[in-house]
C-alpha cells in the first residue's frame, strides 16, 4: 500500500513515460497535474521499492518518491490533498480491517483452545453426579 508523490525528469532522454505509466496504472490510481505524478495503491504488494523498480525499468534512474500517510500528510494544493487524503483514509481502513480480522481470528483460535480444555476437564468428571448418601453404609 502506498500513497506518494513521484518526482522525476519525465522528459529525460532514455526515459519512457508511456512504459512507466502503463506499468504503474494497473496497480493503482494516478494523478498527473503537471511535472510530478501522484500515485496511490491499496495493494499490499505495491510499495516504494516496487515504484522505484518500475521507474528504473522505464529509464528513470534519478527520481524522488515522497510517501504520504497519517504521520506524513501531504502539503499540496487543496484539490491534490483531498485526492491523496481519500487514499490515505482508504488504506488506513483496509489496514484496520486486516488487523481486526487477524485479531478476531486469533481470538477465535484462543476460544477454541479454551473450549478444548473445558471439554477435556469435563471428560474427567463422572457422567452423573453422586447422590447424597450414596456409597454410605446403612446403619
Amino acid at each position: 500500500m502506498i500513497v506518494c508523490k513521484i518526482v522525476a525528469d519525465f522528459d529525460a532522454k532514455g526515459g519512457d513515460f508511456n512504459e512507466f505509466f502503463n506499468s504503474l496504472s494497473p496497480l493503482g490510481a494516478i494523478l498527473c497535474p503537471g511535472d510530478v505524478m501522484f500515485f496511490a495503491s491499496s495493494l499490499e504488494s505495491v510499495d516504494k521499492k516496487k515504484v522505484k523498480r518500475l521507474l528504473k525499468k522505464s529509464g528513470y534512474s534519478d527520481s524522488v518518491i515522497v510517501e504520504y500517510g497519517v504521520g506524513n500528510p501531504p502539503k499540496e494544493t487543496p484539490t491534490i490533498n483531498g485526492w491523496l487524503f481519500d487514499f490515505i483514509t482508504q488504506n488506513a481502513i483496509v489496514r484496520l480491517g486486516r488487523d481486526n480480522r487477524e485479531a478476531i481470528k486469533e481470538g477465535m483460535h484462543q476460544l477454541d483452545e479454551i473450549d478444548a480444555l473445558i471439554a477435556q476437564e469435563l471428560g474427567k468428571l463422572p457422567d452423573e453426579p453422586a447422590k447424597v448418601g450414596e456409597g454410605e453404609a446403612e446403619e
